[in-house]
């Protein structure tokens, strides 16, 4: 009794400092002690002094009571959705067996036969200034004896192979895809070679002659430019266990030494350009990185080069290993992948990391169901799985998508795995890194959580429109504003620091990292409402004679919502040159430039009057930016190619 009384008088002396530690889960004899927890079972305070260990359940605080309602929300619309698309189907049985009815007594009519199965029999023809003579005659004819699927690819490269759009394009465009097709982006990119191994570097003992300066600059320009946004791993981690422990067995073959070495290569791509790379993102004693990069020399025009080769030499003594650490290093190494414009290799990493993923969820779950808690069970490691989870379900779905390559088992633990909560380390010395704010920290945390609501809604409305499409009818309208109904949702259920209004200016002067972070939430708005409006598009192009006047405007506001994404992603090219994800914004605007080509030259006069001077203007600025990513993607450089000869039809066209 004296010594808690003597803790309780030393707690309540004004001298003493302010904790700034604050435990998320501290047993109850600690809250009342007003001590540090170190959270095991028992924690050692109550084993030292013999008492019983209790914890209370922790209360969810009011951003992640406000993310899970979200994700309810989500899921009680995706429940309403399957049961309309059931109670559809099932009229649309009913509908089959009355069809086959009639046919069988009108089988002798041929006319009547290819009728029956002609989708665009449903579908008003609310142009009557169109005539049939207007119309392109190469539309595919459907099988009278069996209908066809229709198929809606979410890929933006294949934009290029709809039917619609193949009977519109030029000669010169089918010659150029002759040898490898109008869905050249998969077979090109997985026919690349790997990336070069840097020759004149002397790569026995060059990484540990580099100054304590150089690593501590690479590591902050990583942890500055790439882990805010994918925090795959914890700051003070890294800096008072990973990177101590890879210089204590000098850079030796270890796991730790590969973190440290990805980190360098990512952080390489960070340092401002201007200061010169030649004691940072070059390695020390080789005349051949000395100095600024040659940015015209193909090899050395890969900042971070030697580093990654170091870890890659590294990384095959640990193909076995499932742990923490190497999904870490394996994503770290498809974050490298993405920012050099290589996604065939993103996503081999990628699919190393969503192994390793699923093997710790798997195991989870199925120790969930006993009576011992699980040993990862609310602890940092457990939150660090969760948060590497998500960046492998975000990676995995965009590369699925646009590069046509099959998913692993990971998303079928989307329903199981709990969204990151940043848990903090109880096991460092110290208990955070002096470099960071927590302010900030909580900002870019919030954004990742919207960056995972924004994936489980753009993955919604893939398999719901795209998918899901198993019959020749297009997504209706009903179906497209609930989906319209949850994107609303999303954005308005944004915490207040990440809200934005698309009525105001996007601000243009600040940290140029959150003004990143503010340009993309309204970028993934926008694209979201044009990934909507894709199934008309493709309808447009299909059968334009189907389109009401109501359906016109929509393609017009399909254009604007283009052009606005654009200029966001101008802005976010323009903050710097770490953009993981710009072979997909590349792709996105191929697609789109694909699109308005196709209205300036569809055989419907409404579909072309749409286009206007400021979408040539617009045509122009993404050939521009495309330009930039041809110098570094053969595909890239195929879609520049195309795209520039569709732009001469447009001039011509729209004039």
């Amino acid at each position: 009794m004296d010594t808690e009384d003597d803790d309780l008088a030393r707690s309540e002396s004004p001298a003493k400092k302010q904790r700034c530690f604050v435990a998320r889960q501290a047993c109850d004899a600690c809250r009342r002690k007003k001590t540090r927890c170190d959270e095991d079972i028992p924690c050692s305070l109550c084993k030292s002094q013999g008492i019983e260990c209790h914890y209370s359940e922790r209360k969810i605080t009011k951003h992640e009571a406000s993310y899970s309602s979200i994700l309810q929300s989500l899921s009680r619309v995706e429940r309403k959705i399957d049961s309309l698309r059931a109670n559809q189907s099932s009229e649309r049985s009913k509908s089959s067996d009355r069809t086959v009815e009639q046919t069988l007594d009108r089988s002798r009519n041929p006319s009547t036969l290819i009728a029956l199965h002609n989708p665009a029999i449903d579908l008003q023809d609310s142009s009557p200034a169109v005539s049939p003579s207007s119309r392109p005659g190469n539309y595919p004819t459907p099988n009278p004896k069996e209908e066809q699927p229709l198929t809606l690819s979410f890929s933006a490269h294949l934009t290029l192979a709809w039917p619609g759009i193949v009977n519109l394009l030029p000669e010169s465009v089918h010659d150029i895809c002759k040898d490898v097709g109008l869905g050249y982006a998969s077979s090109m990119e997985f026919c690349r070679p790997s990336l070069p191994i840097l020759g004149g570097v002397n790569t026995t003992d060059w990484i540990s002659q580099l100054s304590l300066g150089v690593f501590k600059e690479l590591s902050y320009s990583y942890f500055r430019n790439f882990n805010t946004t994918f925090p795959i791993l914890d700051q003070d981690v890294y800096f008072q266990r990973t990177l101590p422990a890879a210089m204590n067995c000098d850079f030796g073959v270890n796991i730790d030494t590969c973190t440290v070495l990805l980190v360098m290569a990512l952080g390489s791509w960070g340092i401002d350009e201007r200061r010169g790379l030649s004691n940072a993102a070059s390695p020390v004693g080789s005349t051949r990185h000395r100095g600024n990069f040659d940015w015209t020399n193909q090899t050395d025009s890969i900042p971070g080069l030697a580093y990654l080769n170091e870890a890659r030499r590294r990384m095959a003594f640990f193909d076995t290993d499932v742990g923490l650490q190497s999904c870490q290093i394996y994503l770290l190494a498809s974050l490298f992948y993405a920012q050099a414009m290589r996604p065939g290799q993103w996503w081999m990493m990628a699919n190393r990391a969503s192994f390793c993923s699923s093997l710790f969820w798997k195991e989870d779950k199925a120790g969930s169901g006993r009576e011992t808690p699980s040993r990862h069970s609310d602890s940092w490691e457990r939150d660090m799985h969760s948060r590497l989870f998500w960046i492998c379900v975000m990676f995995e779905t965009l590369l699925a998508d646009e590069l046509d390559v099959p998913n692993t088992s990971l998303l079928h633990h989307c329903e199981y795995v709990p969204l990151p909560k940043f848990v903090a380390p109880t096991f460092l010395s110290t208990p955070s890194t002096p470099n960071c704010s927590s302010t900030d920290d909580a900002f870019f945390h919030y954004h990742f959580l919207s960056q995972i609501a924004h994936r489980i809604l753009l993955t919604r409305i893939r398999d719901s429109l795209f998918i899901s499409s198993q019959t020749n009818r297009y997504p209706t309208s009903t179906l497209e504003q609930e989906l319209y109904h949850q994107l609303e949702q999303w954005k308005d259920q944004l915490p207040s620091d990440l809200a934005f209004d698309l009525q105001k200016p996007m601000q243009i002067s600040g940290s140029p990292h959150i003004l990143a972070v503010t340009a993309w939430l309204r970028a993934r708005y926008i694209i979201s409402r044009y990934h909507i409006r894709r199934p008309l598009m493709h309808r447009a192009f299909m059968n334009p004679a189907s389109l009401t006047d109501t359906d016109i405007a929509k393609c017009g506001g399909t254009l604007s919502s283009i052009v606005e994404w654009t200029a966001i992603m101008e802005h976010v090219f323009a903050a710097g040159p770490c953009v993981p994800y710009r072979y997909f914004i590349y792709s996105q605007l191929f697609g789109q430039m694909v699109v308005v080509y196709g209205l300036s030259a569809s055989p419907d006069r409404r579909l072309r009057r749409l286009i206007q001077r400021e979408h040539c203007e617009w045509y122009r600025r993404a050939l521009e930016l495309i330009a930039v990513g041809a110098g570094q993607s053969e595909i890239i450089a195929k879609d520049y190619l195309i795209a520039t000869l569709l732009y001469q039809k447009i001039t011509v066209t729209s004039v």
